[in-house]
């Protein structure tokens, strides 16, 4: 073998040795890179669960609130309802018991 290609296969020998080097070491680079990415990741994901939560919170406050004063609203329409059938009620019983003494009156 001559010193020319002595020189070149210790110069490619001495390039795949840098690049099983690199490869070595470009896996605990990857991992460490991965590892950061997957963090990362965590962080968007569970930043977005919280937003979806908060704003999930806010819909059920509001239709809470929603729901209580449609309550309340139905709540007061049956107790006028049941005011104006009561006094309804007792001027009809009033109206008869009048009615009733007229006639008791006459016979009198």
């Amino acid at each position: 073998m001559s010193a020319e290609m002595k020189l070149l296969e210790n110069a490619i020998m001495g390039q795949i040795a840098d690049v099983k080097d690199l490869v070595t070491d470009g896996d605990s680079n990857l991992d460490e890179r991965i590892q950061i990415v997957v963090s990362r990741i965590q962080e968007r994901v569970k930043s977005q669960i919280d937003e979806n939560l908060l704003e999930l919170k806010n819909r059920f406050n509001e239709n809470l609130d929603l729901i209580e004063n449609k309550f309340k609203q139905n709540n007061g329409q049956i107790k006028d309802y049941v005011e104006k059938m009561t006094k309804q009620g007792v001027g009809a019983l009033e109206s008869q018991l009048k009615e009733r003494d007229v006639l008791l009156e006459g016979r009198c």
